[in-house]
């Protein structure tokens, strides 16, 4: 299992250590670049001092050493002292050597030749491994003399002053040792404060999650406490209060069901029971009548599971076989379910759709949708009244009048063995037939919903995206 500790641990450790390490190697860089300038620096002094030493006029002779030396015998000095760590040395122009400072002693600078680059530094080895900074530069170049005269030998043409790099390769060494030890502190300390940080930041979420575990069926009533929580949390911590609400609305609504269906098969069996026992009391009195009444009950009890069951298989979300169904036929036909009763008190169908009107759809779960918002409204509708039904491409809306029901009570048509009734004195109705209504239309894509306008109870279909359309 992965950790989100160890995860952030790693990775913000690895982007301590990156960091680190370009700042070390910035820092090393900038200071060495530094170092290496300020050589640069003493090596153009040291050339300009290299020039006057070696200026025809002074080149035959060196400078005394008097008690207070003037800055060509201070040169002269540095030059000749092995130790100063600053050397210069002159080829004249058959690239031999001309002229060496005594603070070589027994190296001798290796000659560029030609290739050499003139007024540029650069870094070189000597022969008993010193690395050295080094400039080259010309003395008196580009002299003009006639055709064919022959330059006189040992006079310098080419110099090169070094200065030695020992002082700064300790330094650079001191300061990369300094800076190896710092990482190694950085990252145990980094390592420690980092892990300590997250097992801090991150103690929130294991709250959190401590108290997801103590959620039951029991407690779904209990909220998270958002005011205690980071506000990286406080979308989860909505996400999950929503959940449970709508966990704790459905545990409910469970409940409801379990209870009204306990209910509605209380009677039946009430009946099945009384008739039994009276037939095995008095079996001679048994008559035929009884055993319809038996029959009427087992039919009840079996619409009752089939609905159950025809609930159960929509609200799955089977799949969808869909073709152009001819909605005026299917109306006509689902109505002829209900016409007879509906004649019988007084009720009218007025439909306005077109009468080709074709939807694609799946028929079998359309049906049913149909036949159970006709039936409702042949049920329930006042007597003598009009039933409103309107489709086009992509909606049907049924309507009829419905005073006896209230704004309040309109969520509620879609609660399963929801009745109005609450006596339920009416044994034929289970309450089921507008939650099948609604799951096949949502099987469907679809949404049913209902309104009331004044005392007129509205169904409304409307598909999704224009699907009913061919």
């Amino acid at each position: 299992m992965k950790s989100i500790r160890s995860s952030l641990l790693i990775r913000l450790s690895l982007v301590m250590g990156i960091l680190f390490i370009a700042s070390g190697a910035a820092i090393y860089s900038v200071v060495r670049a530094g170092m290496i300038g300020n050589v640069d620096d003493q090596l153009r002094l040291a050339s300009i001092g290299a020039r006057e030493l070696l200026a025809p006029e002074h080149r035959s002779q060196r400078p005394a050493k008097p008690d207070k030396p003037d800055k060509r015998g201070k040169r002269w000095t540095e030059f000749e002292q092995e130790e100063s760590g600053l050397y210069f040395q002159a080829w004249d122009a058959q690239g031999d050597v001309a002229v060496r400072s005594e603070s070589l002693g027994d190296n001798v600078l290796p000659n560029p030749g030609r290739a050499g680059k003139l007024d540029q530094f650069f870094t070189l080895n000597l022969p008993d491994g010193r690395q050295l900074r080094a400039m080259l530069f010309a003395i008196n170049p580009q002299l003009k003399r006639m055709a064919g005269e022959v330059e006189r030998s040992g006079k310098p043409r080419s110099v090169m002053v070094a200065r030695d790099l020992g002082d700064v390769d300790r330094t650079l060494s001191l300061l990369l040792g300094g800076i190896g030890a710092c990482g190694v502190f950085v990252a145990i300390g980094g390592w420690l404060m980092i892990s300590r940080g997250l097992r801090l930041g991150l103690a929130p979420l294991a709250l959190l999650g401590e108290k997801a575990a103590t959620i039951h069926a029991e407690s779904l009533a209990s909220r998270f406490d958002e005011s205690t929580l980071p506000s990286e949390l406080l979308p989860i911590s909505r996400r999950l209060n929503d959940l449970m609400a709508r966990l704790e609305q459905g545990f409910d609504r469970e409940r409801r069901f379990s209870a009204d269906l306990a209910h509605e098969i209380r009677t039946p069996i009430a009946e099945l029971q009384a008739v039994a026992e009276t037939a095995l009391r008095w079996p001679d009195q048994s008559t035929p009548a009884d055993f319809n009444g038996i029959l009427e009950t087992s039919r009840r009890m079996q619409s009752l599971v089939e609905k159950l069951l025809a609930l159960a298989r929509w609200e799955s979300r089977p799949a969808v076989a869909t073709a152009e169904v001819l909605i005026p036929e299917l109306l006509e036909d689902c109505w002829a379910l209900f016409e007879k009763k509906a004649n019988s008190r007084g009720l009218t169908l007025h439909r306005r759709l077109p009468p080709g009107l074709v939807w694609r759809t799946d028929v079998g779960m359309l049906r049913p949708i149909f036949e159970n918002l006709l039936s409702n409204a042949a049920e329930y509708a006042t007597d003598g009244s009009v039933i409103e039904l309107i489709a086009d491409a992509d909606s049907l809306s049924l309507s009829n009048q419905a005073p006896r029901l209230s704004a309040a009570q309109i969520p509620l048509l879609f609660h399963r063995c929801w009745r109005l009734d609450p006596s339920r004195s009416d044994s034929s109705h289970f309450g089921l037939g507008l939650p099948l209504a609604k799951a096949c239309a949502e099987a469907l894509g679809c949404t049913l919903t209902a309104r009331l306008e004044g005392a007129i109870l509205c169904f409304d279909l409307k598909a999704a995206e224009k699907s009913f359309r061919p």
